[in-house]
């Protein structure tokens, strides 16, 4: 018995007789009814099979279902997990069985019943199917691949694939990331200099890897700072040559000017008086 249900019974009865109590009184008897079964109930579907030439009294004590002594219907008194150890047992209550079975005896117009249950056709089944007496020419019209052979060719090789459908490879496809796996690793070095020594560590170990013929442990690494500034300093260099050439030429052009208008004063020569 559940807790909220333990509490309901105890203010239900309480109320019935008359009797005001406090809601902690109600609280303190109902934790003594918690866990507490209600009833002894039956699970019509579930039959126990047990040894040949043994009594269900070897292995569980039996009681009737809710105490009724008329009824003929007898139960485990352990439930099955207690005993699924040492006995079979047989669900056949849930939906799925009584439904097939159904549409067996509608397909067929026989009904189940009227099979017996140590009949030696069923029982043969679970050696082979040749009690079916299936005809393997209906059988193949009825079971027909609506599939070209470059499609048939397709399903085979992903059934015949390395990779099986799991929970880790539907994750990976998602984008799911393993820490303890990781793809990449970003490192971030707190100076040039560090960054210097971690190269020459992973380069180090790329060396051994290669030279004993690990190649597929060798680590693939980019030195994301040094291409930046290595592309600077071509860059700076480049505008250097370009600022040199601009320079130079400048200067060319403004002696050849200064020259022109030397001449040019000499041959003019103005005064003016203030």
């Amino acid at each position: 018995m559940a807790e909220k249900t333990a509490f309901g019974y105890v203010k239900h009865y309480f109320s019935e007789k008359g009797i005001p109590k406090r809601a902690c009184e109600i609280e303190r008897i109902a934790k003594g009814c918690v866990d507490v079964r209600r009833t002894t109930g039956q699970h019509p579907g579930g039959i126990i099979v047990l040894p040949y030439g043994d009594e269900i009294y070897k292995f569980t004590p039996v009681q009737h279902p809710a105490n009724d002594m008329t009824t003929k219907t007898i139960t485990t008194h352990f439930d099955y997990h207690s005993i699924d150890h040492n006995l079979l047992k047989l669900d056949i209550l849930g939906h799925d069985d009584p439904t097939m079975i159904r549409m067996l005896e509608d397909l067929t117009g026989v009904s189940a019943r009227d099979i017996p249950l140590d009949s030696k056709e069923v029982m043969s089944l679970f050696k082979d199917t040749s009690a079916l007496s299936i005809d393997p020419e209906v059988f193949a019209q009825a079971v027909q691949i609506n599939m070209d052979p470059n499609e048939l060719s397709e399903l085979m090789m992903s059934l015949l694939g390395n990779n099986t459908t799991s929970y880790d490879n539907n994750m990976k496809k998602l984008g799911y990331a393993d820490i303890s796996v990781p793809s990449e690793i970003d490192i971030y070095p707190k100076d040039f200099a560090s960054k210097d020594e971690i190269i020459k560590i992973l380069d180090a170990y790329n060396d051994k890897m290669e030279k004993s013929g690990n190649e597929e442990q060798v680590i693939a690494y980019t030195d994301v700072v040094g291409t930046l500034m290595s592309s600077v300093t071509d860059i700076v260099a480049n505008g250097s040559v370009i600022f040199n050439t601009m320079d130079n030429s400048t200067i060319d052009n403004n002696v050849g000017n200064n020259a022109n208008n030397m001449n040019n004063n000499s041959s003019s020569t103005h005064f003016e008086t203030y």
